[in-house]
C-alpha cells in the first residue's frame, strides 16, 4: 500500500476513488487528522498510472468523467464481492465504512460519563433528588403526587446558568444511566475524535440546553433529566454525516439507524415515562446539524 497524495475536500476525494477503482486502481481513501484525504493504491505496479491519474484530477476535477460514478462504482464493488465470496452482493456503499475507526474513549467523552456515575451514586441511583436538586432546570417540591416550581425558571435568571445543561447527568435508574452511557459512549467518542473536543463541546452544550429548554417549556414540568436528549442528537448528526458526506469519517450500519428511530418512535406510546420533547428537540438539532455540516453548509474539518 503506498500513497500518492492528498485531496482538501470530501466529495472529491469520493469522486476520485470511484473513479480509480472503474480503472482497474484498487484505492484506499483515509481521511487525516488535519481535516485532509490521502489516497493509498494497493499495486505498487499501478502507482505511476495512478499518480498521473491524481495529476490530471488536481488540474481538473470538475470535469465531467469524474461525474456520477457512485452508482457504477457501487455496483462494480458489489459484483467484485459476488464474484469473490460467492454469495449475494452487499447492499452498502464500502465508503460508508472505510473511515470506521474503532474510537477509544475521547477525554470529555469519559468526564460525562464520570460525572453521571457521581451524580448517580450521589442521589442514591436516582431516589434522592433534594441530593441533586441544584442540577435540575430549576427547584421544585413533590407533595405527593404533585409537584411545585417557580415559573420562569428563576434561577438561571439569578445566574444559576449550569441548570440549563446539568439535567443531562441526572438518571432515574441502572437501565436508564446504563443505556445512555453506552450510546454516549459509541457516538460521543466518535464525534471528539472526528470533529475535535472544542467542536464536540459545543454540541453537547448547545444539544443539552435546547433540549432541556423545550422540555420545560413544551411539557412544563422540571422534574427530568438524562443524557437521552444528546444521545439522540449525536445519533441525528452521525446518521446524516454518514449518509451524506462518505467520507467524514463516520459510519452507521441500518440496524442501529432502524433500532434508535423505532425506540425514538416507541417511547411516545408513553410505555414508560420518557421525556419525549427532549428526545425530539436533540433529534431533530442532530439531523439538522449533521445534514448542514454534511452538504457543507458549516462543514468542520478535523
Amino acid at each position: 500500500m503506498r500513497l500518492i497524495g492528498h485531496l482538501q475536500e470530501s466529495s472529491q476525494a469520493a469522486a476520485f476513488g470511484d473513479f480509480l477503482f472503474l480503472e482497474e486502481i484498487e484505492n484506499e481513501v483515509e481521511r487525516e487528522d488535519n481535516g485532509t484525504y490521502s489516497i493509498w493504491v494497493e499495486d505498487e505496479e499501478q502507482l505511476e498510472d495512478a499518480t498521473r491519474l491524481l495529476a490530471e484530477f488536481q488540474r481538473n476535477p470538475g470535469d465531467k468523467r469524474y461525474y456520477n460514478l457512485e452508482d457504477k462504482a457501487r455496483a462494480r464493488r458489489a459484483e467484485k464481492e459476488k464474484e469473490a465470496q460467492g454469495r449475494a452482493p452487499l447492499t452498502f456503499d464500502s465508503r460508508d465504512t472505510v473511515q470506521a475507526r474503532r474510537f477509544g474513549m475521547g477525554p470529555v467523552t469519559g468526564a460525562m460519563i464520570a460525572v453521571s456515575i457521581v451524580v448517580f451514586v450521589a442521589s442514591r441511583f436516582g431516589g434522592d433528588r433534594e441530593a441533586i436538586m441544584s442540577l435540575f432546570i430549576t427547584s421544585f417540591e413533590i407533595q405527593g403526587e404533585m409537584i411545585k416550581w417557580m415559573p420562569g425558571l428563576v434561577e438561571v435568571r439569578q445566574g444559576q446558568v449550569w441548570r440549563l445543561v446539568t439535567p443531562i447527568f441526572i438518571h432515574f435508574g441502572f437501565l436508564h444511566i446504563l443505556f445512555n452511557m453506552l450510546w454516549l459512549r459509541q457516538l460521543g467518542s466518535a464525534m471528539e475524535h472526528i470533529q475535535g473536543r472544542g467542536y464536540y463541546l459545543a454540541f453537547i452544550l448547545i444539544s443539552a440546553a435546547a433540549s432541556n429548554i423545550g422540555e420545560f417549556f413544551i411539557a412544563n414540568h422540571p422534574n427530568f433529566g438524562g443524557m437521552s436528549g444528546v444521545v439522540f442528537a449525536l445519533f441525528g448528526f452521525v446518521w446524516m454525516k454518514a449518509k451524506f458526506d462518505f467520507m467524514s469519517g463516520y459510519a452507521i450500519d441500518q440496524g442501529t439507524v432502524v433500532l434508535m428511530v423505532g425506540w425514538f418512535f416507541i417511547c411516545f406510546t408513553g410505555i414508560l415515562p420518557i421525556a419525549n420533547v427532549v428526545h425530539s428537540v436533540g433529534f431533530g438539532i442532530g439531523l439538522v446539524w449533521g445534514y448542514l455540516s454534511a452538504t457543507g453548509v458549516f462543514r468542520s474539518k478535523g
